[in-house]
């Protein structure tokens, strides 16, 4: 097949989906094609969606006012639209397709009657990833006109509303202005449902009367109040912010402030009459009624803590909805990897994903087998986005979840060798990722352990960084504060060799030794070529300070702790009073002014100088 699309022969096309789901994806090869978007959601994946509503909605007392739905655009081309029909079955809405249910595009939805319904439509704050906004922008469309056309199924509940209230031309304008749309479209059809009964619309009415409180003109107001489904700016496409703040734990004191950069990444509104308006007021409205926050996953290939984006796009709302609402909402998963589509909470998600792979003795074999790139998955991946859940969502990961990680990967529970594996060559700083990040989830107070598994752990740390340098982590030259803690349960034999190593990598005082001078260069023979994060012998670094070492220093704006330094690059300078964290700088190594240029040198610079001009001049005529 690679021959004759070189040849530029034909090439078939084929369904490209993960092929546990659809076997029609095998043999690869073909000229790969997903779905078409205007036939989204298929009748079919509507009616998975239809299942699942009705499956999550029976895990609350009482039918919730708002949820909260995530879209991407991987899961919209697994599961059909599935996600997409979840969220219009919420809303008491069905597709109308141009050729019957089972075939034909979908020009739009339509209210199914409350008598067949039987409960109150329920308001969904849907946010969306970059990819999805590029991808499916006609989903985007359809959702926007689904939102009102659940306002317009209380049209008329809603003027008698407004007729008592005194700014009633100014409501009526704004209610005008947000059916304008769906009327272009000639979807707009009024109805009467009680708003107790519609809470989408009930939710517009109460916005609607803030924003213009708030001096907002009456037309903006309408079509702000209805805005449901926001992402990243244009030309972003996630909460960087909240997806790196777990892993620079010396950048916060207080978890709820990375609520503030999943705010401030996502607060874009995305509507069919604009694209990406920054939208903080309504957003944070929005997220203050949530109740339940639903995430797809439809793939056999990558687990829930396998991909950190799933933290960042879940976990992200779940702590944002805390930060506003005051309460946790909970958090579960939409799981479309099998025939039957059901729903999960996120620990029970995230629990089969360690049993199935990171406690897996098979798995860890096969991880073996791959070198360093298996150990640095193991700590890069599964441990980092462990990380990224204990943080956002605690109760998603238990003590004894990392309890189960001390005993397989530093005690070899299974007596596969993993510990020395892990112990040797490159593999070494993978293992000081792990012993790290466990540290760190201890010195923040999130893993509860006795001191006998902290003493493992902080020598396993410290006699690695001693013999190999340290790793390129916030757990091993950035987090100053946790450092100096975890050296209480380092034996002495260790202390001088593990403060000479970060000494050397981020020139911290607490860590010199009484005899080390300023411009003292260590002795890291034993680090292999420096380029893991050991100072390679005879380098010297320049190191800048990068935030708070305290538990943290919170970042003085909203997306200020995903700021991570780069080489050479400054981070957030901590406030006065306060220690400083330190990032390895490999281009802050002393300049020629600084350690002084060899004479030989100068001279032969000149020396190249005079030959040129010489050769110049005795050539011109």
């Amino acid at each position: 097949m690679l021959l004759r699309a070189l040849s530029g022969g034909y090439i078939p096309p084929v369904r490209g989906n993960d092929p546990a789901r659809t076997p029609d994806a095998l043999p690869t090869g073909g000229n790969l094609y997903g779905l078409d978007p205007q036939k989204i959601p298929y009748w079919d994946a509507y009616l998975n969606g239809k299942k699942m509503a009705e499956e999550a909605l029976k895990s609350y007392n009482t039918t919730p006012s708002q949820l909260g739905v995530v879209l991407w655009a991987t899961e919209t081309q697994r599961d059909s639209g599935a996600t997409i029909g979840f969220i219009l079955y919420l809303m008491g809405l069905e597709p109308i397709y141009q050729q019957g249910y089972q075939s034909g595009n979908v020009l739009g939805v339509k209210a199914i009657p409350l008598s067949e319904l039987g409960r109150p439509r329920v308001d969904v704050l849907v946010t969306i990833s970059g990819i999805f906004r590029e991808t499916f922008p006609q989903c985007t469309v359809l959702l926007d006109r689904a939102f009102r056309i659940a306002v317009a199924a209380s049209y008329n509940t809603l003027l008698a509303e407004i007729n008592k209230e005194t700014i009633a031309e100014q409501l009526k304008a704004a209610l005008n202005a947000t059916m304008m749309t769906i009327q272009k479209a000639g979807l707009f059809v009024p109805g009467s449902d009680p708003l107790e009964m519609n809470y989408i619309a009930k939710h517009w009415l109460e916005d609607t009367k803030k924003l213009l409180q708030a001096g907002v003109p009456a037309e903006d107001a309408g079509k702000m109040a209805i805005s449901r489904i926001f992402g990243p700016a244009i030309g972003e496409w996630g909460a960087k912010g909240v997806r790196e703040g777990p892993q620079l734990a010396w950048t916060w004191n207080d978890r709820l402030e990375l609520a503030d950069t999943y705010i401030h990444d996502m607060q874009y509104a995305y509507r069919e009459d604009e694209q990406a308006t920054p939208l903080g007021e309504v957003f944070t409205m929005r997220l203050s009624d949530v109740e339940g926050v639903y995430h797809s996953r439809s793939t056999n290939v990558r687990g829930i803590l396998d991909l950190d984006h799933n933290y960042e796009f879940l976990g992200g709302f779940g702590i944002a909805v805390e930060k506003m609402s005051g309460k946790a909402p909970q958090l579960f998963i939409l799981n479309q990897i099998g025939a039957e589509p059901h729903v999960e909470t996120l620990s029970k998600f995230i629990n089969r994903d360690l049993q199935t792979k990171l406690y897996n003795p098979q798995w860890i074999i096969e991880m073996m087998k791959e070198g360093y790139a298996g150990a640095s998955y193991l700590s890069g991946q599964f441990i980092d986005n462990m990380v990224g859940w204990e943080v956002l969502r605690p109760d998603s990961i238990t003590d004894e979840m990392w309890n189960n990680v001390v005993d397989i990967y530093l005690k070899d529970k299974y007596n596969l060798g993993v510990t020395e594996w892990l112990s040797i060559g490159n593999n070494a700083y993978a293992m000081i990722g792990i012993t790290g990040k466990l540290l760190t989830m201890a010195h923040k107070g999130f893993w509860h352990t006795d001191d006998g598994t902290l003493r493992l752990v902080a020598n396993t740390w410290a006699k690695l960084i001693a013999e190999h340098g340290v790793s390129c982590c916030d757990c091993s030259c950035g987090n100053i504060a946790m450092m100096q803690w975890a050296m209480q349960y380092v034996n002495p034999d260790l202390l001088a060799r593990v403060k000479a190593q970060i000494y050397a990598a981020t020139r911290s005082a607490a860590f010199a030794s009484q005899e080390t001078p300023d411009t003292w260069n260590p002795d890291t023979s034993s680090n292999p070529g420096g380029q893991h994060g050991g100072v390679s012998p005879g380098e010297t670094w320049n190191t800048h300070p990068s935030g708070s070492s305290q538990t943290g220093g919170s970042p003085a704006t909203p997306g200020a702790a995903s700021q991570s330094a780069t080489p050479g690059e400054t981070g957030e300078t901590a406030p006065s009073g306060q220690g400083r964290a330190y990032e390895v700088s490999e281009m802050g190594r002393s300049s020629a002014s600084a350690t002084g240029l060899p004479l030989y040198a100068v001279f032969g610079v000149i020396a190249l100088v005079a030959l040129l001009g010489a050769g110049y001049f005795l050539k011109k005529p």
